[in-house]
């Protein structure tokens, strides 16, 4: 029989390069990293009106009812208010 060595166990991760040769393929040979998209708050607005973010439009429907709700308020006050001269 023979002696097994006592190597301490290594539980790091291996590197691999890239391209990762699998003999057969190249992984990642035509790996490009994606370019920098510059990000503006005008953009970013502007998209997610285009698109339809819901949690633009939910503020957007809150703060549409909330204006009606006061300028009826303020009609009903105004109404009231010309009808006891």
């Amino acid at each position: 029989m023979k002696a097994k060595s006592k190597r301490p166990i290594s539980y790091s991760r291996p590197t691999f390069n890239v391209p990762y040769n699998t003999g057969k393929v190249k992984i990642g040979q035509y790996y490009v990293p994606p370019k920098y998209v510059e990000e503006d708050v005008d953009m970013l607005e502007l998209q997610s009106y285009l698109i339809h973010d819901p949690r633009v439009l939910n503020r957007r429907y809150w703060t549409e009812k909330i204006l009606l709700i006061i300028s009826l308020f303020v009609l009903t006050v105004v109404l009231f208010a010309s009808d006891k001269k």
